[in-house]
């Protein structure tokens, strides 16, 4: 069976210092009721220290079952930053290797030909100079020097009073010229394709026999 008591619970405040009696003041007290409707407050400013107002008071106890929270702001950039760095630092692809997969890399021209060395025979000139690998060699000759330089860097084409030969060696004996007539000479490398041409060495001439 349920019990269905209601209980009536009052306290009493009672003020006692000391030096009182807490058993004497309280019978003055007994038997008297307190109606917490009828208390007024009294509001009190906060006391001033240095121009500032004094902090609050901190609740222990509060302090305990409520913890601060953290700033939800610096969560949120911290992962949102961190996030976005990574992902557009590291997200896109980067060739480690340092080159251009997209592009070709061109062949490099064959050396200028130096070291030429003629010798005179009749009718002839016979002529050697320092090898280089992989490289086929064109020799321009004329009677003209001034005819000879019409031919420029980067071609091959014989102009006018001029003559261009194709040599496959380091060396050639240049026949059928005219007795006793003086030949300019100048000689480039060319790769074996053809599509790179080194520059013309310096001029040289000889007089035939």
């Amino acid at each position: 069976m349920k019990n269905n008591k209601v209980y009536d619970y009052r306290y009493t405040l009672v003020p006692v210092s000391n030096t009182d009696d807490s058993m004497t003041v309280g019978k003055e007290y007994r038997d008297q009721s307190f109606d917490m409707d009828q208390v007024s407050y009294e509001k009190v400013d906060p006391v001033v220290t240095d121009g500032e107002p004094a902090a609050d008071p901190v609740d222990e106890d509060e302090a305990i079952l409520n913890p601060p929270k953290e700033d939800d702001n610096n969560g949120g950039n911290n992962s949102g930053s961190n996030t976005g760095n990574n992902t557009g630092n590291n997200g896109g692809s980067i060739n480690n290797t340092g080159k251009n997969p997209g592009t070709k890399q061109t062949a490099k021209a064959p050396k200028k030909v130096t070291k030429i060395k003629v010798k005179k025979l009749k009718k002839a000139l016979s002529l050697r100079w320092k090898s280089q690998k992989n490289v086929t060699y064109r020799i321009a000759y004329s009677t003209s020097k001034k005819k000879l330089s019409k031919i420029k860097n980067g071609k091959l084409k014989a102009v006018k009073g001029t003559k261009v030969i194709k040599v496959t060696s380091a060396k050639k004996t240049i026949k059928k010229l005219k007795k006793s007539k003086r030949y300019y000479l100048k000689i480039c490398a060319v790769s074996k394709k053809g599509k790179n041409i080194g520059k013309w060495s310096g001029v040289v001439s000889a007089k035939t026999k």
